[in-house]
Order: C-alpha cells, then structure tokens, then sequence
C-alpha cells in the first residue's frame, strides 16, 4: 500500500494576483471606511498606523533585514485599518481570504526587503488619507499598494519560476 504524501499548491503568479487582488479590495474597502470615522477615531488610528510604518521602513534598512519582523509590521499595519472600520461581513471576508495570500506576502518581504521603502511610501499615502478624511483617497492608497506588490512580486516568481514551495 502506498502512503500519499501531502502537497502544496505551487506559488504562481496568477495566484498572487488574484488573492492580492482581492485583499487589496477588501482592505481597500475598510481604509475607505476609516477615513469615514469621526475626526478622533481617524487621529487614533494614525497615531497607531505611524510608528508601524515608521518601524518597518528602520527594519528594512537594517544591514540583515528581519524578514519576520517586516512581514508582521506590514500584516499588523493592514489588520489594524481592518480592525478599526470594518464591520462584521466584511471582517468574515477579510479574515476568510487574507491567509491565503500569507505564503505570497511572506515570500514577497524574503525577495524584496530592498523594495520596502516603496510600500512604506505607499502606506504613508494611507495614513495621509484616512488623516484628512479622504475615504475614496484611502481606499485608492490600499488598492494601488497591493496593486504594486503584486506587479513586484510577479517579477520575482517570474524570475524564480512557479513553485510547490521555496
């Protein structure tokens, strides 16, 4: 009798797309709806979401960046707009589809520690927007955000090639 052995679905390029995609829209979504929180709650989120930026763009410009560390920033900088606005439906969604696009984040911040700066600038175009109460400017900054990563990640799988695991 033969044993089967578990398998990994490989990490494709199209895969990436769509599930940043779709968190991009869901998270999107809820940073639009932050920007729409009454001026107090906006100016508690920012005060949370700026040292987070701020620690992520300092770890990526260590001399051996802490890939963990970087991904739990960015996970803790997304999930605190989720947090902060959404309400029940779309926390289900968010919290359904989000761990299945980990495995790409992950290898996206071991890949592309360099290209950090670029989504810390991308996230200070958040935090910029839910400041001043801009919801459509919010939800625009986290979709464009994940828009970029995907396209920064798509060239490193294209480069690597598709994989069951890294």
């Amino acid at each position: 009798m033969q044993q089967s052995r578990p398998t990994v679905a490989p990490l494709t390029g199209e895969d990436a797309r769509e599930l940043f995609d779709i968190v991009g829209e869901l998270e999107g979504l809820s940073a639009g709806l932050a920007a729409r929180l009454p001026a107090v709650a906006r100016q508690a989120l920012v005060q949370e979401l700026r040292p987070i930026n701020n620690d992520r763009r300092t770890v990526a410009q260590a001399s051996s960046p802490d890939h963990d560390r970087m991904w739990v920033l960015d996970d803790l900088f997304h999930q605190r707009c989720v947090d902060a606005a959404a309400g029940p439906r779309l926390t289900v969604l968010h919290s359904a589809v989000k761990p299945q696009a980990e495995r790409y984040e992950r290898l996206y911040v071991s890949f592309l520690a360099g290209e950090v700066g670029t989504s810390v600038t991308e996230h200070e175009a958040i935090i910029d927007a839910i400041e001043t109460g801009d919801a459509k400017g919010a939800k625009t900054a986290v979709e464009l955000n994940w828009q970029n990563a995907a396209e920064r990640l798509g060239r490193v799988i294209e480069r690597v090639g598709d994989r069951g695991h890294w």
